[in-house]
């Protein structure tokens, strides 16, 4: 997953994690981000490990500025 923070070039950190807040958890990985330039950010290890209602966030720090966008992700479990 590629997050384009183009809009507001010059981002000094990008923070990205999720949590279940029905079960007070969250990933139980930590997810590796790589400035790619140009305002473009990779995220790698989002691992949503268990169905439900998932909280993704984004928080992107420029100076003194932080804005943060969350994201809600329902996973269905699998069926066979």
């Amino acid at each position: 997953t590629t997050i384009d923070t183009s809009h507001r070039p010059g981002a000094d950190a990008v923070r990205v994690d999720a949590d279940m807040p029905a079960h007070k958890h969250g990933m139980v990985s930590k997810p590796a981000l790589t400035p790619l330039g140009d305002g473009r950010w990779q995220v790698d290890g989002m691992m949503l490990h268990m169905p439900g209602h998932w909280e993704v966030w984004v928080e992107v720090d420029r100076g003194e500025d932080t804005r943060r966008a969350v994201f809600e992700v329902r996973l269905e479990p699998f069926s066979e």
